[in-house]
């Protein structure tokens, strides 16, 4: 997988500009994360009530199944993940809990990591021109975590903001081109 920013991402304005267009909604839900960030750090765990807004802030269409998740499987599975310290680890023991696909467990580990993690989205991949569409591979999840970790750097911007900016690109981008076929 070669991951390279998008031509209009290549720059700390740019990523801020599309970062900014996110919108209100976007903001509603990550104001939702955040406010559930310090419980969940000081438990080490999620519970499943947790679990299932995190599943509904990513897929909610995917969210009912975290009802299928034995709440002591959560807290053992999601405490084991957190105290990882192999990224690899932490999204396959996430990833075995019902609702929670490699996409989710991405999310879980963004929001309430210790860790700063990206989030494994179609959208945010495209935007690193590469095809979102095979499987989110342990090897392929951590070269996504060493790019944003990298690009973050490099342009000087948090992950979120980095997260936000992909995400946004990609929708905006691609709305255009099907439009123009």
């Amino acid at each position: 997988m070669r991951l390279r920013l998008k031509a209009g991402l290549r720059s700390k304005a740019k990523i801020l500009t599309y970062a900014g267009l996110a919108g209100e909604d976007g903001e509603k839900y990550d104001e939702c994360m955040e406010a559930m960030k310090p419980q969940v750090r000081k438990q080490c765990h999620l519970t499943k009530a947790q679990l299932k807004k995190v599943a509904q802030w990513k897929s909610r269409r995917r969210a009912d199944y975290v009802d299928y998740n034995n709440p002591r499987d959560v807290m053992k599975i999601t405490k084991q993940a957190f105290a990882s310290k192999d990224p690899g680890e932490k999204i396959k023991l996430l990833d075995t809990l019902h609702g929670v696909g490699r996409p989710t467990a991405s999310a879980i580990l963004h929001w309430f990591d210790k860790e700063d993690y990206p989030i494994w989205d179609f959208r945010a991949l495209w935007s690193c021109s590469v095809d979102p569409t095979p499987y989110c591979s342990i090897p392929r999840w951590k070269e996504y975590v060493n790019f944003c970790s990298a690009t973050a750097r490099h342009y000087k911007v948090d992950k979120r903001t980095l997260d936000r900016a992909l995400w946004q690109y990609s929708k905006q981008c691609q709305s255009s081109q099907k439009r123009k076929k």
